[in-house]
C-alpha cells in the first residue's frame, strides 16, 4: 500500500502517515526492507510483555477516571432527578 493510499484510507493527508511512519522507524517498531517495503518488527517475548502491562496499566486508569467521572455525573443527575420527582410530589398532593 503507498502512503497517499494509506492516507485516503485514514481519510487524512499523506504528511501525518509519513510522519508517523517516520516516528515508528525511529523507534524501531517499523522495518524497512531492501526492496523498500515497510514491516513491523519482530517483538521479544520481553517486549510483548512490557507492552501487554503498559496496556493494561493505562487501560485501569482510563477505566478508573471514566468511571470517576462517570460516578460524580450520575450521582448529580439522580439528585436532579430526586429533586424533580420531589417536586412533582409535593404538587400533586397540594391539589
Amino acid at each position: 500500500m503507498t502512503i497517499s493510499a494509506f492516507a485516503d484510507a485514514l481519510e487524512t493527508s499523506p504528511t501525518p502517515v509519513r510522519k508517523a511512519l517516520r516516528r515508528l522507524l525511529t523507534k524501531h517498531e517499523l522495518k524497512v526492507l531492501p526492496n523498500q517495503r515497510i514491516v513491523a518488527a519482530q517483538i521479544t517475548p520481553i517486549k510483548l510483555k512490557e507492552l501487554i502491562l503498559l496496556h493494561l496499566t493505562l487501560e485501569f486508569h482510563a477505566t478508573y477516571t471514566v468511571l470517576t467521572f462517570s460516578k460524580n455525573h450520575l450521582i448529580n443527575g439522580l439528585s436532579n432527578l430526586d429533586l424533580k420527582t420531589g417536586n412533582v410530589v409535593e404538587k400533586e398532593n397540594s391539589n
